[in-house]
Protein backbone atom coordinates (compact mmCIF):
# COMPACT_ATOMS: atom_id res chain seq x y z
CA UNK A 1 0.00 0.00 0.00
CA UNK A 2 1.55 3.31 -1.09
CA UNK A 3 1.22 6.60 0.78
CA UNK A 4 -1.73 7.78 -1.30
CA UNK A 5 -3.66 4.55 -0.69
CA UNK A 6 -2.83 4.68 3.01
CA UNK A 7 -4.09 8.25 3.35
CA UNK A 8 -7.27 7.41 1.43
CA UNK A 9 -7.87 4.42 3.66
CA UNK A 10 -7.37 6.46 6.84
CA UNK A 11 -9.67 9.24 5.62
CA UNK A 12 -12.35 6.71 4.76
CA UNK A 13 -12.11 5.06 8.18
CA UNK A 14 -12.23 8.42 9.97
CA UNK A 15 -15.36 9.42 8.04
CA UNK A 16 -17.00 6.09 8.88
CA UNK A 17 -16.29 6.48 12.58
CA UNK A 18 -17.51 10.07 12.63
CA UNK A 19 -20.75 9.03 10.97
CA UNK A 20 -21.25 6.20 13.45
CA UNK A 21 -20.56 8.49 16.37
CA UNK A 22 -23.17 10.93 15.11
CA UNK A 23 -25.86 8.23 15.22
CA UNK A 24 -27.58 8.32 18.58
CA UNK A 25 -30.05 5.68 19.77
CA UNK A 26 -32.31 6.06 22.77
CA UNK A 27 -32.65 2.58 24.31
CA UNK A 28 -35.66 2.32 26.63
CA UNK A 29 -36.04 -0.48 29.17
CA UNK A 30 -39.69 -0.77 30.18
CA UNK A 31 -41.21 -2.46 33.21
CA UNK A 32 -41.50 -5.92 31.71
CA UNK A 33 -39.93 -9.06 33.12
CA UNK A 34 -39.09 -10.42 29.67
CA UNK A 35 -35.33 -9.94 29.89
CA UNK A 36 -32.45 -12.30 29.21
CA UNK A 37 -28.72 -12.26 28.60
CA UNK A 38 -29.42 -12.39 24.86
CA UNK A 39 -31.37 -9.16 25.07
CA UNK A 40 -28.60 -7.45 27.00
CA UNK A 41 -26.05 -8.71 24.47
CA UNK A 42 -28.26 -7.34 21.69
CA UNK A 43 -28.15 -3.90 23.29
CA UNK A 44 -24.38 -4.08 23.80
CA UNK A 45 -23.92 -4.97 20.12
CA UNK A 46 -25.79 -1.81 19.15
CA UNK A 47 -22.73 0.14 20.26
CA UNK A 48 -21.00 -0.98 17.07
CA UNK A 49 -23.33 1.30 15.12
CA UNK A 50 -24.67 3.80 17.64
CA UNK A 51 -23.90 5.95 20.59
CA UNK A 52 -26.39 4.83 23.21
CA UNK A 53 -28.56 6.81 25.58
CA UNK A 54 -29.99 4.31 28.08
CA UNK A 55 -33.30 5.06 29.82
CA UNK A 56 -34.93 2.99 32.57
CA UNK A 57 -38.70 3.30 33.03
CA UNK A 58 -40.20 3.78 36.49
CA UNK A 59 -41.22 0.12 36.85
CA UNK A 60 -37.91 -1.15 35.58
CA UNK A 61 -35.99 1.17 37.89
CA UNK A 62 -37.87 -0.27 40.88
CA UNK A 63 -37.25 -3.88 39.83
CA UNK A 64 -33.61 -3.78 38.78
CA UNK A 65 -30.51 -2.16 40.26
CA UNK A 66 -29.46 0.59 37.79
CA UNK A 67 -25.79 0.13 38.69
CA UNK A 68 -25.94 -3.54 37.76
CA UNK A 69 -27.55 -2.64 34.42
CA UNK A 70 -24.85 -0.05 33.86
CA UNK A 71 -22.17 -2.66 34.42
CA UNK A 72 -23.88 -5.26 32.26
CA UNK A 73 -24.23 -2.85 29.34
CA UNK A 74 -20.80 -1.33 29.95
CA UNK A 75 -22.01 2.27 29.77
CA UNK A 76 -20.99 5.29 31.81
CA UNK A 77 -24.40 6.87 32.29
CA UNK A 78 -28.01 5.75 32.59
CA UNK A 79 -31.04 8.03 32.61
CA UNK A 80 -33.54 7.14 35.34
CA UNK A 81 -37.25 7.89 35.07
CA UNK A 82 -37.21 9.36 38.59
CA UNK A 83 -34.65 11.95 37.50
CA UNK A 84 -36.34 13.08 34.25
CA UNK A 85 -38.54 16.19 34.41
CA UNK A 86 -38.52 16.90 30.68
CA UNK A 87 -38.48 14.19 28.01
CA UNK A 88 -36.85 16.59 25.55
CA UNK A 89 -33.61 15.83 27.39
CA UNK A 90 -33.94 12.22 26.27
CA UNK A 91 -35.11 12.99 22.72
CA UNK A 92 -32.45 15.60 22.00
CA UNK A 93 -30.33 14.63 18.96
CA UNK A 94 -31.80 11.08 18.96
CA UNK A 95 -31.82 9.39 15.53
CA UNK A 96 -33.77 6.31 16.54
CA UNK A 97 -35.48 4.70 19.53
CA UNK A 98 -34.95 1.04 20.39
CA UNK A 99 -37.11 -0.85 22.89
CA UNK A 100 -35.43 -4.17 23.77
CA UNK A 101 -38.46 -5.26 25.81
CA UNK A 102 -41.93 -3.78 25.54
CA UNK A 103 -44.36 -4.30 28.41
CA UNK A 104 -48.01 -5.01 27.71
CA UNK A 105 -48.88 -1.87 29.65
CA UNK A 106 -46.68 0.37 27.48
CA UNK A 107 -47.82 -1.33 24.28
CA UNK A 108 -51.46 -0.62 25.10
CA UNK A 109 -50.83 3.01 26.06
CA UNK A 110 -48.82 3.73 22.91
CA UNK A 111 -51.45 2.15 20.66
CA UNK A 112 -54.16 4.30 22.28
CA UNK A 113 -52.11 7.48 22.08
CA UNK A 114 -51.96 7.82 25.86
CA UNK A 115 -49.17 9.99 27.27
CA UNK A 116 -49.37 9.43 31.03
CA UNK A 117 -45.84 8.03 31.42
CA UNK A 118 -42.44 9.03 30.13
CA UNK A 119 -42.30 5.91 27.93
CA UNK A 120 -45.66 6.52 26.24
CA UNK A 121 -44.96 10.27 26.00
CA UNK A 122 -41.56 9.68 24.39
CA UNK A 123 -43.05 7.24 21.87
CA UNK A 124 -45.93 9.62 21.04
CA UNK A 125 -43.45 12.44 20.40
CA UNK A 126 -41.23 10.17 18.31
CA UNK A 127 -44.18 9.00 16.20
CA UNK A 128 -45.30 12.58 15.58
CA UNK A 129 -41.75 13.58 14.59
CA UNK A 130 -41.19 10.44 12.47
CA UNK A 131 -38.30 9.28 14.64
CA UNK A 132 -37.93 5.54 13.91
CA UNK A 133 -38.88 3.16 16.72
CA UNK A 134 -37.78 -0.47 16.83
CA UNK A 135 -39.13 -3.14 19.20
CA UNK A 136 -37.36 -6.42 19.81
CA UNK A 137 -39.71 -9.37 19.15
CA UNK A 138 -38.12 -11.55 21.83
CA UNK A 139 -38.76 -8.88 24.44
CA UNK A 140 -42.35 -8.06 23.53
CA UNK A 141 -44.37 -9.19 26.53
CA UNK A 142 -47.54 -9.50 24.42
CA UNK A 143 -45.90 -12.26 22.36
CA UNK A 144 -45.66 -14.45 25.45
CA UNK A 145 -49.35 -14.47 26.24
CA UNK A 146 -50.83 -17.94 25.92
CA UNK A 147 -53.22 -18.65 23.07
CA UNK A 148 -55.48 -20.25 25.68
CA UNK A 149 -56.51 -16.94 27.25
CA UNK A 150 -59.77 -15.15 26.45
CA UNK A 151 -59.90 -14.91 22.66
CA UNK A 152 -61.34 -11.38 22.61
CA UNK A 153 -58.63 -10.11 24.94
CA UNK A 154 -55.96 -11.82 22.84
CA UNK A 155 -57.40 -10.30 19.67
CA UNK A 156 -57.31 -6.86 21.26
CA UNK A 157 -53.60 -7.27 22.04
CA UNK A 158 -52.88 -8.46 18.50
CA UNK A 159 -54.69 -5.48 17.04
CA UNK A 160 -52.75 -3.13 19.31
CA UNK A 161 -49.53 -4.58 17.90
CA UNK A 162 -50.89 -4.02 14.39
CA UNK A 163 -51.73 -0.41 15.31
CA UNK A 164 -48.12 0.16 16.39
CA UNK A 165 -46.98 -1.15 13.02
CA UNK A 166 -49.28 1.27 11.21
CA UNK A 167 -47.55 4.04 13.19
CA UNK A 168 -44.27 2.90 11.59
CA UNK A 169 -42.94 1.02 14.62
CA UNK A 170 -40.83 -1.94 13.47
CA UNK A 171 -40.61 -5.31 15.21
CA UNK A 172 -37.32 -7.16 14.67
CA UNK A 173 -35.61 -10.24 16.06
CA UNK A 174 -32.25 -10.44 17.80
CA UNK A 175 -30.70 -11.74 14.58
CA UNK A 176 -32.03 -8.82 12.56
CA UNK A 177 -30.35 -5.46 12.22
CA UNK A 178 -32.37 -2.42 13.27
CA UNK A 179 -31.26 -0.74 10.04
CA UNK A 180 -33.01 -0.51 7.65
CA UNK A 181 -36.20 -0.21 9.65
CA UNK A 182 -38.59 -1.49 6.97
CA UNK A 183 -36.98 -4.91 6.55
CA UNK A 184 -38.88 -7.99 7.72
CA UNK A 185 -37.03 -11.23 7.14
CA UNK A 186 -39.01 -14.23 5.98
CA UNK A 187 -38.63 -17.30 3.77
CA UNK A 188 -40.36 -17.23 0.40
CA UNK A 189 -41.83 -20.53 -0.74
CA UNK A 190 -43.87 -21.27 -3.85
CA UNK A 191 -45.93 -24.43 -3.69
CA UNK A 192 -47.98 -25.87 -6.56
CA UNK A 193 -51.34 -27.61 -6.15
CA UNK A 194 -49.55 -30.93 -5.61
CA UNK A 195 -47.63 -29.57 -2.65
CA UNK A 196 -44.32 -29.45 -4.55
CA UNK A 197 -41.90 -26.79 -3.39
CA UNK A 198 -40.57 -24.75 -6.30
CA UNK A 199 -37.43 -22.63 -6.31
CA UNK A 200 -35.84 -20.24 -8.81
CA UNK A 201 -39.06 -20.08 -10.80
CA UNK A 202 -39.48 -17.65 -13.68
CA UNK A 203 -42.33 -15.15 -13.90
CA UNK A 204 -44.12 -17.39 -16.41
CA UNK A 205 -43.70 -20.42 -14.16
CA UNK A 206 -44.94 -18.42 -11.19
CA UNK A 207 -48.02 -17.28 -13.08
CA UNK A 208 -48.68 -20.90 -14.05
CA UNK A 209 -48.43 -21.98 -10.42
CA UNK A 210 -50.83 -19.23 -9.34
CA UNK A 211 -53.34 -20.17 -12.05
CA UNK A 212 -53.11 -23.89 -11.20
CA UNK A 213 -53.49 -23.22 -7.49
CA UNK A 214 -56.55 -21.04 -7.91
CA UNK A 215 -58.27 -23.04 -10.67
CA UNK A 216 -57.86 -26.42 -8.95
CA UNK A 217 -59.27 -25.36 -5.59
CA UNK A 218 -62.91 -24.38 -5.54
CA UNK A 219 -62.65 -22.37 -2.32
CA UNK A 220 -59.13 -21.00 -2.67
CA UNK A 221 -60.32 -17.57 -3.80
CA UNK A 222 -61.63 -16.89 -0.29
CA UNK A 223 -58.22 -17.88 1.12
CA UNK A 224 -56.27 -15.29 -0.87
CA UNK A 225 -55.31 -12.17 1.06
CA UNK A 226 -54.03 -9.03 -0.64
CA UNK A 227 -51.83 -7.26 1.87
CA UNK A 228 -48.31 -5.89 2.18
CA UNK A 229 -47.85 -7.39 5.64
CA UNK A 230 -49.51 -10.53 7.03
CA UNK A 231 -50.07 -10.05 10.76
CA UNK A 232 -51.01 -12.29 13.66
CA UNK A 233 -54.57 -10.94 13.92
CA UNK A 234 -55.20 -11.72 10.24
CA UNK A 235 -54.07 -15.31 10.76
CA UNK A 236 -56.38 -15.61 13.76
CA UNK A 237 -59.30 -14.15 11.77
CA UNK A 238 -58.76 -16.75 9.02
CA UNK A 239 -58.73 -19.55 11.59
CA UNK A 240 -61.90 -18.31 13.24
CA UNK A 241 -63.56 -18.34 9.82
CA UNK A 242 -62.64 -22.00 9.41
CA UNK A 243 -59.75 -21.46 6.99
CA UNK A 244 -56.65 -23.62 7.36
CA UNK A 245 -54.72 -22.16 4.40
CA UNK A 246 -53.79 -18.57 3.60
CA UNK A 247 -52.51 -17.59 0.16
CA UNK A 248 -50.39 -14.44 -0.04
CA UNK A 249 -48.31 -12.71 -2.68
CA UNK A 250 -44.60 -13.48 -2.86
CA UNK A 251 -44.03 -9.80 -2.02
CA UNK A 252 -46.04 -10.00 1.20
CA UNK A 253 -44.02 -9.61 4.38
CA UNK A 254 -44.96 -12.18 7.01
CA UNK A 255 -44.28 -11.16 10.59
CA UNK A 256 -42.62 -13.67 12.88
CA UNK A 257 -45.61 -13.43 15.21
CA UNK A 258 -47.94 -14.33 12.32
CA UNK A 259 -45.80 -17.37 11.45
CA UNK A 260 -45.68 -18.55 15.05
CA UNK A 261 -49.44 -18.12 15.45
CA UNK A 262 -50.11 -19.98 12.19
CA UNK A 263 -47.97 -22.87 13.41
CA UNK A 264 -49.78 -23.04 16.76
CA UNK A 265 -53.21 -22.89 15.13
CA UNK A 266 -52.39 -25.32 12.32
CA UNK A 267 -52.80 -22.72 9.57
CA UNK A 268 -50.66 -23.09 6.43
CA UNK A 269 -49.32 -19.93 4.78
CA UNK A 270 -48.63 -20.37 1.08
CA UNK A 271 -46.73 -17.83 -0.99
CA UNK A 272 -48.04 -17.70 -4.59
Amino acid sequence: MNNYELISFLVEEIVKRLNIKNKLALVMFTGTEVYSNKIYEYVKNLKKDYSLKIFLSNSFEKSFDPNIIKNILEVDKIFLNSEIDNINILLKDVDTIIIPALSLNSLTKISLGMRDSNVSDICANAILKNIPITVLEEGCEANNISLNVNVNYRNMISKNIDILKTFGIEFVTINQSVVPYNVVSYKEEVVNNSGQLLSNVSIDDLNKVVNETISNSSDNSSNIINTNVLTRSQVMDFKQNGKDTILVSKNTKITLLAKDTAKELGVEIRCI
